[in-house]
């Protein structure tokens, strides 16, 4: 229900102005590691779909940037045209326009392909990151900027409220999010009320482009926002236990990544050049370290089965349960296999299940990111040939359950013309060696703190 309360806070509702906003900026710099002395401004990209929360980021950044220069930065703009809608090509020509009057660099980064049936809002989601983080790699940026305001971040509490989530869930958005092992996503105006971008974007007279699916009743997300209220006093509370959850995650985020060091140092957790990860016999024993066992088991079932999502704290905690108990040899969970081998170790990978994984055509790419696990990098400057797929080995109709899941670049005809080096005993002497590094260790570490 809506609030009754009178005028709304001006705090809440004035435009925000560049002077407000640099400190934001500088705040949120501060995620980066340092530059090396005496080199160019670092780029630093800003996600502009052309919405009135991405123009004010691009005003607000524009305005500032002799500081952000001062300190180091350049920058530079994408929108990222999903091609889902008719207007999509046209908005991401007006951004294109404005960034030229605004003297920023801009690109327009398409997603190609087929499309998802199910689930289509998280796959367009999953593919804007990577098409962001890739463009970022490609122009040295370390850090992608995004326009989450104050407004999302409640959203998104609320979200996980309604799905039971934890301390994690219900802390909201990070600040700082790692999108690849090279490149952050900072959200600089994570702590600003998105009425607050709006104003600052009227007042330049800009018009901006409407998603109406922002709007879509279909979507649990617009749902949630239609039925918020906007009373300040319920806003506040809400931050506020926004805040609690953090500083819970947070304490978990620094036990954990200690936990995981000290396991590294004693050969306890590893990750070979297969993705595979390999856990000790004795990890998992402590029950006194249940709560970071759940934690450090998603994480590693999300990050070897290639999932984009952990599992769920119920489902993992039943998995620990059977783990620790007598007889257990192994479990499948989010796509991950998890095998108790002859020295009572763990070793978690990639399952291939029924339907296999899914190939994808790389035809003069220079790097694609295989099942989320693996990144493989073309030999050529003239990128992967074409008419050539990356496909698992299981896609040949060969291999174990560990081999099926490793990548092999296929010809026109079907065949492999190249391979993960795990497999080259297994094919032709022609076969040449796929260049493929794994991001496994990447993704099981991601957002913890140094320790």
């Amino acid at each position: 229900m809506r609030s009754a309360e009178g005028p709304r806070d001006p705090n809440l509702t004035a435009a925000l102005a560049a002077a407000e906003a640099w400190p934001l900026f500088a705040d949120t710099l501060r995620f980066l590691p340092p530059a090396p002395e005496n080199r160019a401004p670092r780029p630093l990209l800003l996600a502009v779909s052309g919405g009135p929360d991405s123009l004010a980021l691009l005003l607000l950044a524009s305005a500032s940037r002799g500081r952000l220069r001062a300190s180091g930065f350049s920058i530079h703009a994408a929108t990222v045209d999903h091609a889902l809608r008719p207007e999509s090509a046209a908005e991401a020509a007006a951004v294109a326009r404005l960034c030229e009057n605004l003297d920023v660099p801009h690109a327009t980064l398409v997603w190609r392909g087929a499309k998802p049936i199910g689930n289509l809002a998280a796959a367009a989601r999953e593919a804007r990151y990577r098409l962001l983080a890739d463009h970022a790699e490609t122009l040295g940026a370390p850090a992608v900027l995004t326009a989450h305001h104050e407004d999302d971040q409640i959203e998104t509490h609320h979200m996980a409220m309604l799905r039971r989530a934890g301390d994690r869930g219900l802390a909201g958005m990070r600040s700082a999010r790692a999108l690849s092992p090279s490149v952050l996503l900072l959200r600089p105006l994570l702590a600003v009320a998105g009425a607050r971008l709006k104003a600052a974007v009227a007042a330049h007279g800009l018009a901006a482009a409407d998603d109406p699916s922002n709007r879509d009743v279909r979507f649990a997300r617009a749902r949630l926002r239609a039925a918020l209220g906007d009373s300040p006093r319920e806003r506040h509370a809400v931050l506020a236990r926004i805040r609690v959850h953090a500083t819970r995650r947070d304490a978990e985020d620094a036990e954990l990544a200690a936990w995981m060091r000290d396991l590294r140092r004693d050969e306890g957790l590893a990750v070979d050049a297969a993705g595979m990860v390999r856990i000790a016999s004795n990890a998992f024993r402590d029950r006194s370290k249940s709560a970071l066992a759940e934690s450090l088991l998603g994480r590693v079932l999300q990050a070897a089965g290639g999932s984009l999502h952990p599992p769920s704290r119920d489902a993992v905690r039943r998995l620990l349960q059977r783990l620790r108990g007598p007889g257990f040899a192994g479990g499948t969970l989010i796509g991950a296999v998890l095998e108790r081998g002859g020295d009572g170790g763990l070793t978690a990978f990639r399952e291939y299940g029924r339907a296999g994984l899914p190939a994808v055509d790389v035809s003069g790419a220079s790097a694609i990111l295989f099942d989320r696990r693996l990144r493989i990098v073309a030999r050529t400057s003239d990128g992967f040939p074409r008419e050539s797929r990356l496909a698992a080995f299981g896609a040949t109709g060969r291999g174990n359950a560990r081999e099926k899941v490793l990548p092999v670049l296929l010809g026109p005809d079907g065949s492999p013309r190249a391979a993960h080096p795990l497999l080259l005993a297994k094919l032709p002497a022609a076969t040449a060696l796929l260049d493929a590094r794994e991001e496994i260790s990447f993704r099981l570490g991601a957002d913890l703190p140094v320790v």
